[in-house]
């Protein structure tokens, strides 16, 4: 028996997992920018991620599920190669706070019952990219040792392997094991 069963509408598992993966992803990709294009990648981040939330009314959860992980597979690729160019990385902050906005709606649609669910998330997942954004900053912009820099980037390459293969089970059809 799911524990979350008990919740109407509660948010699926696959979509819980990318989710995580996609805010830890552009929380890394953020911190390698300087601190000027790090303020305006929030800034645009955080828009998109409430333009998500309203978006998600006229989406459907299977397309939600697939861009997350597609998006969190791009943040890896651009983690793992150290790819600090602000537009690129303004990009995926949009698009990944529209995905993760728009992948909080529970799947009945039942906004106005859950809106503390969809806050904690929302909440949640702030906390997320935060945290990997200043770890990922910590380790670009303060530090002069090589190995924090590398450190982050396997990471990233960790993320975009976990990505790959959910996105791979996902396309096969087996996503909800």
């Amino acid at each position: 028996m799911d524990f979350y069963a008990w919740i109407p509408g509660f948010i699926p598992e696959l979509v819980k997992a990318g989710q995580l993966l996609l805010a830890v992803g552009i929380g890394f990709a953020m911190g390698n920018l300087k601190r000027e294009a790090f303020l305006k990648a929030v800034i645009s981040w955080g828009a998109f991620l409430f333009a998500g939330l309203l978006g998600a009314l006229f989406l459907s959860s299977g397309f939600i599920t697939l861009s997350l992980l597609a998006l969190t597979f791009l943040s890896g690729c651009l983690v793992a190669a150290a790819i600090s160019r602000p537009s690129v990385i303004f990009i995926m902050a949009a698009l990944g706070g529209g995905g993760l906005g728009a992948s909080f709606l529970p799947q009945a649609g039942q906004f106005p019952s859950n809106v503390v669910l969809i806050t904690a998330n929302v909440i949640g997942v702030s906390l997320v990219v935060g945290g990997a954004a200043l770890m990922s900053f910590w380790a670009f912009q303060r530090q002069s040792a090589l190995w924090p820099k590398i450190g982050v980037r396997i990471l990233g390459s960790w993320l975009l392997a976990i990505s790959a293969l959910m996105l791979a089970l996902e396309l096969a059809g087996m996503g909800s094991l």
